[in-house]
């Protein structure tokens, strides 16, 4: 099986395991030997017959998208593609997931033995799923807030403190972690010696900068900067690889309405505060998942998970604090974005060389 090296394939079927078992999001995905020949064949099943039944179900034109990218003219493509038209259309309804993935009660802290020497906490919070707001991203509101690295920042104490070199925060891109059922949001934190003895600290900061953000949130000029960057970015984004825009696109069109096949996943259209605010709610200690990852853990991680060999260690987390913290203030220290982006031009396009010295000085 591949990726059996890989620390973020082992950390996601870590995570798998600290969920609840009725959620198809908490089966192995990965497919070896043992999950596609032998435990079937222990349960009398047959592997390819349960394949060609999902098949004659649900290959389907109408829950089908297909998007294709090519030099040729219009109407070359249009010839092009009239292979497809042979797809049946069964008219199925668009299978759908009500529950989103929910934690095992009393197992939410997992110690890990990762392969790469890179110590680091991570804390998983599963989300009803934000796709139907993407007119207004409230998670990537709260992404911008928690990632933010400037004066007053989450990152920014925990520097001070000496507990952190670095954090990442936010919903996953992928259909996994940001689909129509839920969206995973997950702060990443890259420990120091220090932060690595002291990661129950870690996770108070975690918890008081919420608060915080909680009690001072949400600002609509902070919304603004971040539309604002969005924008700037989706003016100026570089082109994709074929294959690669091809996907995102057939991905956009199960999600977006036409007219947002492009923009959807990227730019913001309204402001939501009681959108942001409900994101927030749903990031507390009681929600979450913790994964601590270091090497020093090889003797203390005496249990391995299924797949993947990983070693872990499995337990509870204790209480956490969750009181703002009054030193930080996020509103006055988010960035300054710029608003308009222009080439200027001289009005001579040739500079000789004393006209060059004289600007020099």
């Amino acid at each position: 099986m591949m990726g059996l090296q890989s620390d973020a394939e082992r950390l996601e079927a870590i995570v798998i395991t600290l969920l609840q078992k009725e959620h198809p999001y908490a089966i192995f995905a990965g497919g070896n030997k043992q999950s596609l020949i032998e435990t079937p064949r222990k349960n009398k099943l047959d592997t390819l017959q349960e394949l060609r039944k999902f098949y004659e179900k649900y290959y389907s034109a109408n829950i089908m998208c297909l998007c294709v990218e090519s030099p040729e003219s219009l109407d070359r493509l249009e010839e092009m593609i009239q292979v497809f038209e042979k797809i049946p259309n069964k008219n199925i309804p668009v299978p759908t997931l009500e529950e989103h993935p929910v934690p095992k009660p009393h197992c939410n802290f997992i110690k890990y033995n990762p392969v790469k020497d890179r110590t680091k906490l991570i804390v998983d919070w599963f989300l009803p799923s934000q796709m139907r707001h993407y007119r207004a991203k409230p998670e990537e509101y709260v992404e911008w807030c928690v990632a933010h690295e400037g004066q007053g920042s989450l990152l920014a104490e925990l520097k001070l403190q000496g507990l952190a070199i670095s954090l990442e925060a936010g919903v996953g891109a992928g259909g996994f972690e940001n689909g129509s059922n839920f969206s995973r949001f997950s702060i990443d934190i890259g420990l120091s010696e220090t932060g690595l003895e002291r990661y129950k600290e870690v996770v108070e900061f975690i918890f008081q900068y919420l608060s915080m953000m909680r009690h001072e949130l949400p600002v609509q000029r902070i919304y603004e900067e971040v539309k604002n960057m969005n924008q700037i970015d989706f003016d100026y984004m570089e082109n994709e690889d074929p294959y690669d825009k091809v996907e995102d696109l057939c991905d956009n069109m199960t999600m977006y309405p036409e007219e947002h096949y492009l923009s959807g996943p990227e730019l913001f259209f309204e402001y939501k505060p009681d959108l942001i605010m409900a994101v927030l709610s749903e990031l507390t200690p009681e929600k979450m998942l913790v994964v601590l990852q270091s090497q020093t853990f090889a003797e203390e991680c005496t249990s391995t998970e299924q797949w993947y060999r990983a070693p872990t260690k499995k337990t509870t987390s204790s209480q956490v604090s969750s009181k703002p913290c009054l030193v930080w203030g996020l509103e006055s220290s988010i960035y300054l974005t710029p608003t308009h982006i222009s080439q200027r031009t001289l009005k001579s396009r040739i500079l000789t060389w004393k006209v060059l010295q004289q600007l020099q000085l």
